[in-house]
């Protein structure tokens, strides 16, 4: 047991370090799945509990994911209404033995906590092979204010460890042989939040093209592969009910509105929130505060951290003395 204990150090520290992570942004008393008054404080945490109390109290529908009691429009399936479709579903198998209350976010917040630290001291620990520098530069991933933005606030998007996942399965393994790893993980993504699939495709498109190209892959090898992701994502997308929704409900009626400004990387604060809210502090002690669009603001910050951009100036420095 204590052999045990000490080759998985690391991972239990990880879970300490998020469990207080957790207990700092949500409030130790609103651990309890059986809590939900602070997912009633008329934020978008209000509308993701009133999705899943629907959805839980519903009858099992085909496909799975449909939530036609919520509403119409983007409120007919739990994949739009941002509520962690893997989770829905899992829980919604013990419904009978739930309570009327029950919640899983704080636990979502939790394992992001923990993945977030997870998989950055995977992808640092292939660079440095060094526990002790992989584990300091695991927190700067925790503390990340797009991050810790998110927690709270937009439940899917609090999975950014998928988007670390994706790095460190492009950076260890190699594409032609790692298939399956890459099926598992698009469908995974699509089961929290179908923008991160997006990212997703991207990269393994882009991987697969590089390996036709400069590893002369086999081009059919290339275009089943293509065939057997696509046609497990749209297996994926139609068991959460993403196609129960009409496309001209689907569409993104805030696009040029809800958008980035470059200058969100600099802007260290939400403007739009106020004080008492996490999302509402500003995260420099050195940059002021940009007055950026209201859409801007609410959806686009972005801000990397003065620390940050030293590094990048950094590295730019030695990248043009070493050329």
């Amino acid at each position: 047991m204590r052999k045990f204990f000490f080759d998985n150090r690391i991972n239990f520290l990880f879970f300490f370090i998020s469990f207080f992570c957790l207990v700092g942004v949500i409030g130790i008393e609103n651990i309890s799945f059986k809590n939900t008054e602070w997912l009633h404080d008329g934020d978008e945490s209000t509308y993701n509990q009133i999705s899943w109390y629907f959805f839980k109290n519903d009858i099992w529908r085909f496909p799975p994911g449909s939530n036609p009691n919520y509403g119409g429009e983007l409120g007919s399936s739990i994949g739009a209404s941002d509520i962690v479709p893997i989770f829905a579903l899992f829980f919604k198998l013990f419904k009978s033995f739930l309570s009327e209350n029950f919640q899983y976010f704080s636990l979502w917040y939790l394992i992001c906590f923990y993945l977030q630290l997870f998989f950055a001291f995977k992808i640092l620990k292939k660079f440095t092979n060094s526990d002790s520098y992989s584990l300091i530069g695991s927190l700067f991933f925790l503390i990340t204010p797009i991050f810790i933005y998110r927690i709270d606030y937009h439940v899917g998007l609090s999975g950014q460890w998928v988007l670390l996942f994706t790095l460190y399965l492009g950076l260890v393994h190699k594409i032609d042989k790692s298939q399956l790893l890459w099926i598992f993980l698009v469908a995974l993504s699509s089961l929290i939040f179908l923008y991160f699939t997006a990212v997703i495709i991207v990269v393994y498109s882009l991987l697969k093209i590089f390996s036709f190209f400069f590893k002369k892959e086999n081009l059919i090898k290339v275009i089943k592969d293509f065939f057997i992701v696509g046609s497990v994502l749209l297996l994926t997308l139609y068991t959460i009910g993403y196609f129960e929704i009409r496309v001209v409900d689907s569409l993104a009626t805030g696009f040029g509105k809800f958008k980035l400004n470059l200058l969100s990387i600099f802007d260290p604060v939400n403007s739009y929130f106020t004080i008492r809210d996490v999302r509402g502090v500003s995260w420099s002690w050195f940059l002021p505060d940009i007055k950026l669009p209201y859409g801007d603001e609410i959806e686009g910050f972005n801000y990397f951290g003065l620390g940050q951009w030293v590094m990048y100036l950094f590295a730019l420095i030695l990248f043009l003395n070493k050329n």
